[in-house]
């Protein structure tokens, strides 16, 4: 199998897949923020009240509770300056993929992924991949998630042959994530 990619228009689809990549990739970390946020104001509001459940005293309560509100808010704040980095950094690249004139060319084969353009150029193993997610139209082959790594695919660039044999390989190969 070879299904060879060239997006000829790079600096526009850079854009929408990095912001497709970050809410992707966050949404399991705002999850835990506003699980973090609710239980400190919970348990703010049932050291406060005097509820006694499972403890006799619950003056303690309160302060826990504060501590996860403010760590929640600390994470959450982290997470946004995280993400004007990243989208300051994605905007850089998309302006100098435009200055460039550059095109993109995604190789894929039995054996690896090959991932060109004017900066990199990347052969990576099938083997370094940890699973795959269809998103809004969009195949990521992740790598790791934590640092967003992954080869991201626009399926419209691939016809319905194409996508099928890939889809059927990666099926055979990779973890599907839902």
């Amino acid at each position: 199998m070879e299904i060879k990619i060239t997006n000829q228009n790079p600096s526009k689809s850079v854009l929408v897949e990095n912001a497709l990549k970050w809410k992707l990739f966050n949404e399991k970390i705002i999850a835990i923020i506003l699980f973090q946020l609710l239980l400190g104001i919970v348990l703010v509001i049932v050291g406060v009240s005097g509820t006694q459940i499972l403890f006799h005293n619950t003056n303690i309560l309160p302060s826990f509770g504060i501590a996860f509100v403010l760590l929640a808010g600390m994470y959450f704040y982290q997470n946004q300056r995280y993400k004007k980095i990243f989208f300051e950094k994605t905007r850089k690249y998309a302006e100098y993929l435009k200055a460039q004139d550059a095109e993109i060319h995604i190789t894929i084969t039995n054996e690896m992924v090959t991932y060109e353009d004017s900066l990199l150029s990347q052969k990576i193993q099938w083997r370094l991949f940890t699973h795959y997610k269809l998103y809004h139209n969009y195949l990521f082959l992740i790598i790791n998630e934590k640092n967003l790594s992954s080869i991201v695919i626009d399926k419209t660039m691939l016809n319905e042959s194409e996508f099928s044999t890939l889809f059927k390989f990666l099926n055979q190969r990779l973890i599907e994530k839902k």
